[in-house]
């Protein structure tokens, strides 16, 4: 839903020619006027004053199209042929894709990891100055546990699950406590933060600061990564070396027999598509996999792996840049029966008891928590890396002193000198009895470390971030096969992580048409790190192999998903008839396309952050028809409301979190998020929030064909 805008109509090499507007008039989307829409036939109260509606407005049916742009011939065939000529020119980055040598390749992106390591820091730093300061209330304090209430709108807006924060008096800089966001209350607005030992909370509890403090850790061990790859003894494969140099290597196919009536437990039917991907990606030492939305990216992984294992043999490390991605392929695989670890953070296992155990208070899912309700959810050998519980200051027994030392140690891998191997020397001093002495307050926590140490080593498949793949109890091992989901969300130096511990095959699962990795440093991103090692690996000259039947979407739903992307390759595995919900009261404009554009006429503003846009019209639209939803039986875990900018998200939050008080916890269950949250998950209901509305028809992150093709196809 937005205001609609008088885009040109014209295609011209500058893609003048808006995506969305594309997809709402060719595609038959029926755009409802401001006003009123009908449930059911029965009117609802009107979000606008009728006499704001302007003349903008239009419907598939009668277009407002000016004469001049109506006399332009051109069919939809045309446009779609200008795209894709369009995605070709901007998946070719203007940035360096071949190296000399590894001392080239090291140079080059050991600079960008600085130039964005050194942003994100200033980034903080910067919004700490602009809205100094951050006035919090301690309202409780109990077994090193805090829970504050930040004053500021614009401190929840940046604040998620995980962050590094610390506390402090006001006017004093000495009275210090640093912890971890443990848990967000977004229905009384309270954060719960956990303190190591050590460290005490400021005297006076009714005002004092937070702050949201700079974490280094995937930065260190990207450039510890970076330096195992540019050592002349390497043990880096030495054919996937060379790959990463843009240096041709000599082909090599493995015998893979892989029989038609091939069948993993656990997982649905392989459709011969994938089939013959899995088939084909295992014969070589390097394969990509390009999963178009609904493709079942995640179930090939799981096949793969099972493949791997069962039938090879062979240890298998499986990583993805998040750790919701994780999560999904660990579910996958351990649905399998294969020996399956989970590697994560303390803090994120703490998240997972909190959301088991439930509290008080019903909690509306936003970005920075992941869904409840997961059977199970990382209960089966569930792995504590004490090294990032001890980067993230997470609730342990360690004392503030080892902690401290540790930090300092983890800031000294960020910096250039890290390149020297005093980081590889930090790993080998968490190991086993060296790392004894960072215990002494707790030797039952040093047992739990050897422990999960040799649960991890006795594994067939290993399960972690990126970053996470690069923590103590992982970065010496050395895996057959190393997987990477969601590839393209990567930057390259975070997917050497993992690459890095690879003796064998490596396999790229991913989209290059949907979002790439953020990266917040300008030059950085234009001197090459938002380009992905998946998207660079098609332009030295590999081919992906791309699945194509989607299971996820109403068929009108993925047609122009399928043709503005991916050259109308992908095809149905599902019918309207299994998409269709009959009890539902909203009528749809167009009966057989279970979609519909709504236009309002609200004015977009700057969010307190004025970082941020926010749109109140479209937020009363948004209650509309959740509402209706809700009301009509439809549970809160079916609908997703997507919103490309955190200060429309946080007032979307706001009314949900009223509801949740108002009428229980119908909503509690609601999720909202940013786009980048949503890849990879789906929904029965979807609400698009654009925002944008103003005169200079300016539609903001939505001129990203990649973001549009995430938001579109998310819904079932």
């Amino acid at each position: 839903m937005s205001t609609h805008l008088s885009f040109e109509r014209r295609m011209n090499t500058r893609m003048n020619l808006d995506l969305l507007k594309v997809f709402i008039e060719e595609f038959k989307i029926a755009c409802v006027n401001c006003g009123y829409y009908d449930f059911n036939h029965s009117q609802v109260e009107e979000l606008e004053n009728t006499s704001e509606v302007e003349e903008l407005c239009y419907s598939s049916s009668e277009s407002n199209s000016s004469d001049e742009e109506s006399s332009i011939e051109w069919t939809l065939q045309d446009y779609f042929e200008e795209l894709w000529k369009y995605l070709k020119q901007q998946d070719a980055v203007d940035t360096q894709i071949h190296f000399e040598n590894t001392r080239d390749y090291g140079s080059f992106f050991s600079k960008l990891i600085k130039d964005e390591s050194e942003c994100q820091q200033m980034t903080l730093e910067a919004q700490e100055k602009y809205n100094d300061p951050f006035n919090c209330t301690i309202i409780n304090y109990e077994k090193r546990r805090v829970m504050l209430t930040p004053q500021s709108k614009a401190f929840r807006m940046h604040l998620k699950f995980g962050d590094f924060v610390r506390i402090r008096e006001r006017g004093s800089a000495n009275k210090l406590s640093m912890g971890s966001v443990v848990e967000i209350k977004d229905t009384n607005r309270q954060i719960l933060v956990d303190l190591p030992l050590g460290y005490d909370i400021p005297s006076d509890r009714s005002s004092c600061y937070l702050d949201l403090i700079w974490r280094c850790v995937t930065s260190a061990r990207m450039m510890a990564s970076l330096h195992n790859f540019v050592k002349i003894d390497s043990n880096v494969n030495t054919y996937l070396k060379n790959k990463l140099l843009g240096i041709p290597a000599g082909h090599k196919n493995f015998k893979i027999n892989i029989q038609e009536n091939f069948h993993v437990p656990g997982l649905p039917e392989l459709n011969e598509s994938q089939l013959e991907i899995v088939r084909e990606s295992l014969k070589k030492r390097l394969s990509l996999i390009q999963g178009p939305p609904g493709t079942g990216k995640t179930v090939i992984i799981a096949a793969l792996v099972y493949y791997i294992v069962t039938r090879l043999g062979k240890k298998v490390l499986v990583c993805a840049s998040s750790n919701k991605a994780v999560d999904n392929v660990y579910e996958k695989i351990r649905a399998t029966g294969v020996k399956v670890v989970r590697v994560m953070s303390k803090y994120r296992q703490l998240q997972e008891d909190l959301l088991k155990k439930g509290t008080s208070h019903p909690k509306p899912h936003t970005k920075h928590r992941t869904a409840g309700n997961e059977p199970a959810n990382i209960e089966f050998e569930r792995v504590k890396t004490a090294d990032k519980t001890i980067y993230v200051f997470d609730i342990t027994n360690l004392s503030s002193h080892a902690v401290g030392q540790l930090a300092i140690a983890a800031h000294a891998m960020s910096r250039e000198e890290s390149l020297d191997g005093s980081s590889l020397d930090l790993k080998r001093t968490l190991k086993k009895n060296k790392c004894k002495g960072y215990f002494d307050d707790d030797p039952a926590s040093y047992k739990t470390y050897i422990r999960n140490d040799e649960s991890i080593s006795g594994a067939d498949v290993v399960c972690a971030t990126c970053s996470g793949a690069g923590s103590a109890h992982v970065f010496g091992l050395k895996f057959d096969f190393v997987i990477l989901d969601e590839s393209t969300q990567a930057t390259e130096p975070e997917s050497l992580i993992p690459i890095s511990l690879c003796k064998g095959r490596l396999i790229m699962v991913g989209d290059h048409r949907q979002l790439g990795p953020v990266v917040i440093s300008q030059s950085a991103s234009k001197a090459g790190l938002s380009l992905s090692l998946f998207e660079r690996f098609i332009q030295i000259g590999i081919v992906p192999y791309r699945l194509n039947k989607q299971y996820r979407m109403h068929p009108a739903l993925s047609e122009f998903s399928s043709l503005a992307f991916y050259e109308g390759s992908v095809k149905n595995g599902v019918t309207s008839e299994e998409r269709t919900y009959e009890y539902l009261p909203l009528k749809w404009p167009v009966v057989d396309k279970p979609t519909l554009f709504y236009a309002t006429c609200g004015t977009e503003r700057f969010s307190s952050s004025g970082t941020s846009f926010y749109n109140r019209k479209e937020v009363k639209a948004v209650k509309m028809f959740v509402t209706n939803l809700i009301d009509s039986g439809v549970k809160g875990s079916q609908i997703g409301i997507i919103t490309p900018y955190d200060g429309q998200r946080l007032e979307i939050v706001d009314f949900i979190t009223k509801r949740c008080r108002e009428e229980g916890s119908a909503y509690s269950e609601i999720e909202v998020a940013n786009v980048h949250p949503f890849q990879g998950r789906e929904k029965d209901y979807i609400v698009i929030s654009c925002v944008r509305s103003n005169c200079s028809n300016n539609i903001g992150f939505l001129k990203d064909p990649r973001l549009l093709n995430v938001a579109i196809t998310r819904a079932r």
